[in-house]
């Protein structure tokens, strides 16, 4: 059932509110977000209309899609081009409120999945990349989102990004609000025989009932760092190597990975399966996640694994990495990246006696089960219903 506000206020009413993302396609981890959060406010009985360039996928019963093609070819254009569509939208349906899942100005609210820009460059990029026209574009974006001046609240998923922002842009603290996690209970379980998952994704992929499985589970390969975990099992002593599996669930191009698999001499043993609906059966029978993303705002993938009691190795720069080291369910890979680190981890995990590895499970359930990990959608909407209705008492 949706959760709502304890109480309602007086002057509550349904809503029409606006939900800006560049593009809608299954399978994408900001997409699923706004799709979980679009059906919440409608079930609140709130008027919610999706403005996109793109739709590729169901579609939602009693959501309304406006999908505005973009004539753009470069990104940062393309972005632009939204911007005053929205903008233009905005002024002829009079909507209550404006969600971004894109940086764009002019947003009552936007649901941060991306990683802040200005931090970006102040530590990976050239002081003369700055003054390149995309960057400058997308700083001055991110700017009409998070500057001082701006009254866009902020929904944060990452925690620790909330000093980091101040840091860049002073922001108010009463327009930030930290988001619980969005783990979908109707779709992942944290009871079931692991023994007998184990047995039937070997069975179902042919594998050797002894065989040590790690999954990936996103798209962006590289961004997620899918290149670093083909390197770390390339590295593996013969034995181990050729008794480990990879399989890479997700919605990419996956060409010159399977080529650096075969460099590595392991392309039998990572498998690219597309984007799937069971992904639970992976979270379930495999051994361990590994998500070494370059760049990742949150990372749904870990808490997701971390309910079904998989334990997780993620990079320090991922959002949820900080609850793996929580839950003390895995281990984080420290920032700057480090390739001998992930791959010290991999083996680490690889090794692990059966005693070990039940501990690292346990851990991860016992902290799904204190902490707050399904209630993103619901909070989202308390958080727009409270201040909307706060402002007009």
């Amino acid at each position: 059932m949706t959760a709502s506000p304890v109480s309602k206020p007086r002057n509550y009413r349904p809503l029409s509110i606006a939900l800006v993302i560049v593009r809608y396609f299954d399978f994408g981890g900001l997409q699923n977000e706004m799709l979980r959060i679009a059906k919440v406010l409608n079930e609140r009985g709130h008027k919610v209309e999706v403005i996109t360039s793109d739709w590729e996928g169901d579609v939602i019963e009693g959501v309304e899609r406006h999908i505005v093609p973009i004539t753009a070819k470069i990104n940062h254009k393309k972005i632009q081009q939204l911007a005053n569509i929205v903008e233009d939208r905005v002024k002829e349906k009079h909507f209550d409120c404006v969600i971004g899942f894109n940086k764009i100005p002019g947003l009552d609210f936007y649901f941060a999945g991306d990683v802040c820009l200005a931090e970006k460059m102040d530590k990976e990029k050239s002081p003369l990349a700055k003054l390149l026209p995309r960057y400058r574009f997308y700083l001055k974006f991110e700017k009409a989102v998070f500057g001082k001046d701006s009254k866009t609240h902020i929904l944060l998923l990452a925690h620790g990004a909330a000093s980091t922002y101040q840091h860049y842009y002073n922001i108010q603290q009463n327009r930030l609000h930290l988001m619980p996690p969005g783990v979908a209970k109707d779709r992942f379980e944290m009871n079931f025989d692991r023994g007998q998952a184990k047995k039937n994704l070997r069975d179902e992929w042919s594998l050797p009932q002894q065989a040590r499985v790690i999954i990936h589970v996103g798209s962006a390969f590289y961004r997620k760092g899918v290149d670093r975990i083909i390197e770390a099992i390339g590295c593996l002593p013969q034995r181990e190597k050729d008794n480990t599996w990879l399989f890479v669930i997700g919605n990419d191009e996956s060409k010159k990975f399977i080529a650096l698999a075969d460099k590595r001499g392991i392309k039998e043993r990572v498998i690219f399966t597309g984007p799937r609906n069971d992904v639970d059966t992976f979270y379930q029978g495999s051994d361990f996640l590994v998500h070494p993303a370059r760049e990742e705002c949150a990372g749904m993938t870990i808490m997701e694994a971390l309910y079904c009691g998989l334990p997780v190795i993620a990079t320090e720069n991922s959002g949820f990495a900080w609850h793996v080291k929580n839950a003390e369910a895995g281990r984080v890979v420290d920032y700057p990246f480090s390739q001998i680190q992930l791959n010290q981890y991999i083996a680490e995990l690889l090794a692990l006696k059966l005693s070990q590895y039940t501990v690292l499970s346990k851990n991860a359930k016992q902290y799904c089960l204190t902490e707050d990990v399904h209630n993103l959608s619901a909070a989202v909407a308390d958080v727009i219903e409270a201040e909307l209705f706060s402002s007009t008492e």
